[in-house]
């Protein structure tokens, strides 16, 4: 088996994030307006088993819709 140390990689990202902690017992994201909603692209290059090239690109917004950023 031949294993290349030149190739590309891309994929998405998708998630959900809070930025505190809420409620009694510490639990994340039990109040709707404190969770974010992320998305978008990611890529990396290898050549020659080193990486030479990394890009991420991801949009944040609440989950009501409003604090979209990148």
């Amino acid at each position: 088996m031949v294993v290349s140390k030149t190739f590309n990689a891309r994929g998405t990202i998708n998630s959900i994030a809070t930025d505190a902690f809420i409620g009694s017992n510490n639990s994340l994201g039990t109040h709707s307006a404190d969770l974010w909603i992320l998305g978008g692209n990611w890529r990396f290059s290898v050549v020659n088993g080193n990486l030479s090239d990394f890009d991420a690109d991801i949009i944040m917004t609440k989950y009501d819709g409003t604090g979209k950023h990148t």
